[in-house]
This record gives C-alpha cells, structure tokens and sequence, in this order.
C-alpha cells in the first residue's frame, strides 16, 4: 500500500512546475499524511529508497516529526542521512529532535 501510494505522490509532485507553490504544499500535505499513517511501512520503505525519494521524504520530515514524535522516525531519518549525506538532513533532524525534547509518543 505505502509504496503504491507513495509513487502516485511522486509522479504528481514531479509533474507539478516549481513555480506552483500551492500544488506543491498541497502534495507535500498528502506525503506527510502517508508518512504519518502507515509509519512502519514508511520506515521500511526509507531503508531502501532512492536518493530522490529520501529527498521528498525530507521534504516533509519536520511536519511528520511534530506530528508523530517518533523516536523510530528519527533513527529511520538518521539512517536516510548516513547514505545521502548530500541531502543535508543533519542539522535539521537534530533540530526537529530539540524542538520535541521529552515528548515523546513512543
């Protein structure tokens, strides 16, 4: 299901023109609930993904960070930036891990 749906999302989102901010959110928002609704799938899926799809999930890190308070997601993100470096996560996932503190869910 997580992978069917979340190549649906990628094909729109890379149809969208850069220039088109609302369409953009809009597809980002619907990642974000993916992510956020089937998060062991989600995992599962950041430990074999492209660089391109680690590149969209972090896209929405910081949303589905608040919203689940997950300490897996995190190590999961944490894994994703050990193999894309590139990608920059770092500081941010450290960051969003700050702004959570102790209030965790799981």
């Amino acid at each position: 299901m997580f992978q069917e749906e979340f190549a649906k999302i990628e094909t729109a989102c890379a149809q969208i023109p850069a220039e088109d901010d609302r369409s953009l959110m809009d597809c980002w928002e619907r990642l974000a609930q993916l992510v956020c609704s089937h998060l062991d799938e989600a995992i599962e899926f950041m430990r074999n993904c492209t660089e391109f799809q680690a590149g969209m999930i972090s896209s929405v890190m910081d949303d589905v960070t608040i919203r689940l308070r997950s300490r897996r997601f995190i190590t999961a993100l944490r894994e994703l930036d050990h193999r894309f470096p590139q990608l920059g996560m770092g500081l941010l996932i450290e960051h969003d891990v700050r702004s959570i503190g102790d209030d965790w869910l799981d």
